[in-house]
């Protein structure tokens, strides 16, 4: 009778632990959103911006230990910018606008569903 008890005890604990173990991973540990930074559309020359993702966990914070890593498309404007500092494998990017015109990137985040399309205006 004593061992069954200990035994039921053990297996309940560990349950428990396995539980917990779970609902950490889903809802802190896991990314469930990516929103992007904003940033002003127009934009004079010598300007620097920085597109940078979010990540957002089940519980509406940034999750521990996670980066919001993203890849990115210049579309059109690639000889009116300069680009200062790439850590888009962590989830930001800089750029430095360097002649008047229109720039379009698009911008993919790894753990979200649908790329974003950034379009600036370089005043001179």
């Amino acid at each position: 009778m004593k061992i069954s008890m200990n035994m039921f005890i053990v297996a309940a604990i560990i349950a428990i632990f396995l539980i917990m173990a779970f609902l950490l991973h889903s809802f802190v540990f896991s990314i469930y959103e990516v929103t992007l930074s904003p940033v002003k559309n127009e934009i004079k020359i010598d300007d620097t911006i920085t597109i940078s993702a979010n990540a957002v966990n089940g519980l509406g914070f940034r999750p521990p230990f996670r980066d919001a890593p993203f890849t990115y498309e210049i579309r059109e404007g690639l000889g009116l910018l300069k680009i200062e500092k790439d850590e888009s494998f962590t989830g930001s990017l800089s750029l430095k606008f360097t002649s008047p015109g229109e720039i379009k990137i698009l911008v993919t985040p790894k753990h979200a569903l649908k790329p974003t399309l950034f379009e600036f205006t370089v005043k001179p």
